[in-house]
């Protein structure tokens, strides 16, 4: 019987720009989810859950995009102003496999 044929997963971070368009395509796909902790940010700051998926589909990676926890994951902060603000907003999420984001927290920039 022979091995079966295992794809390394890349311990390079993707370039912004392809990470960015994993993230957009996955957002319009519906997929991904939320720590508890969002929710609790999300009320406590008066952030807009749809804001934040527009800052997802209209920003870019502000910062260092790292590995996360397991193998395939990339941690980064998507950074934009919401339509009719003046402020910008931060979404700091993991990319699963390309498959799926999972938010961490979301936050205005300006209150860090």
């Amino acid at each position: 019987m022979s091995a079966p044929n295992v794809t390394p997963m890349p311990r390079k971070p993707p370039h912004p720009g392809a990470l960015m368009a994993q993230i957009r395509k996955l957002v319009e796909q519906g997929a991904y989810s939320y720590r508890p902790h969002v929710f609790d940010r999300r009320d406590e700051r008066d952030i807009d859950i749809n804001d934040a998926l527009y800052v997802l589909r209209i920003g870019e990676i502000d910062g260092p995009i790292e590995p996360g926890i397991n193998s395939g994951e990339w941690k980064c902060k998507v950074t934009a102003k919401p339509q009719g603000s003046n402020r910008a907003l931060g979404v700091a999420l993991v990319v699963i496999r390309s498959e799926e984001l999972f938010f961490m927290t979301v936050e205005w920039e300006d209150t860090k």
